[in-house]
């Protein structure tokens, strides 16, 4: 009777070592699944952070270009400017010539 007692309770050890054994193999799974996850997570954010670098890189292009467009359409104006100042000027020669010769 003792040896069948001692071969039940060893048969409960074994078995309750074997769950063990499986939920151990079960979180290891887990565990190596979220690392997995973790690297894919870290390669993304990696991957953001250089789209990031590279649409600052882009602002500060847009921004030197609008800078430049400003600068030309200002010039373009100034220039536009005076043409009208010197065409004044020229037709007003033009009217004070044509009026010397009628005199």
């Amino acid at each position: 009777a003792k040896l069948a007692d001692q071969t039940r309770e060893n048969k409960k050890i074994l078995e309750k070592n074997s769950r063990v054994d499986k939920e151990r193999d079960s979180m290891e799974a887990e565990k190596n699944k979220l690392q997995e996850s973790s690297l894919r997570l870290k390669g993304k954010l990696k991957n953001m952070d250089q789209q990031i670098v590279t649409m600052k890189l882009q602002m500060q292009n847009l921004t030197t270009v609008k800078k430049d467009l400003f600068k030309t359409i200002e010039e373009k104006s100034t220039l536009l400017e005076e043409t009208e100042k010197e065409k004044k000027h020229w037709y007003s020669e033009y009217v004070a010539m044509e009026t010397e010769k009628k005199d």
